[in-house]
């Protein structure tokens, strides 16, 4: 039936998903989960994952303070979406995008699903990313010479603030002539 081939295919991309994704029931116990959370779970904590067990016993208490309050949203019909830096220990930190929301069942609540995407590679390139954005604009904004951007159309589009301390008039002063 068209109902069976839908549920295969879900089940095939939830195997297959690079994100973390579980059902969790009212009283915090894992329903149901894909292999990427057991593991990241095994990897990360030595641990192995079942069904049944409390899912605050996945991560090292105190490391991730926010759960209490995202699981508690969802018991109560909202869905909430963060990005958290988990603790896993001897001084290593993931950062994960982690979204919970409520599952309904005849229009109760009957547990939680959360998907949890690592973005600790995209948090890093973000971060060295910002840290040479800022560096290029110390090393334009203190060059000793005066340095233009210039659109197609010969408008200028950037003036250095060097340009006040070589000329002695602010950027926002500096134009061309054309002959």
């Amino acid at each position: 039936t068209e109902a069976k081939g839908l549920e295969a295919r879900l089940a095939t991309a939830l195997a297959s998903s690079q994100d973390a994704v579980l059902i969790i029931a009212p009283d915090g116990r894992l329903v149901s989960f894909n292999p990427r959370l057991a593991a990241l779970v095994r990897d990360v904590q030595g641990v192995e994952v079942t069904a049944g067990i409390d899912v605050s016993s996945l991560v090292r208490p105190g490391a991730f303070p926010e759960w209490p309050v995202m699981f508690s949203a969802a018991l109560n019909g909202e869905s909430d979406r963060r990005t958290v830096k988990i603790n896993l220990g001897n001084d290593v930190h993931r950062v994960f995008s982690i979204r919970t929301t409520p599952v309904l069942e005849s229009g109760s609540i009957v547990g939680v699903l959360v998907v949890a995407h690592d973005a600790t590679e995209e948090e890093r390139l973000r971060t060295e990313m910002a840290r040479r954005e800022d560096w290029f604009r110390s090393m334009i904004e203190n060059a000793n010479d005066i340095i233009l951007q210039l659109t197609h159309e010969g408008r200028i589009d950037y003036v250095s603030p060097s340009v006040e301390r070589i000329l002695g008039r602010p950027p926002s002063q500096i134009t061309l002539k054309r002959k």
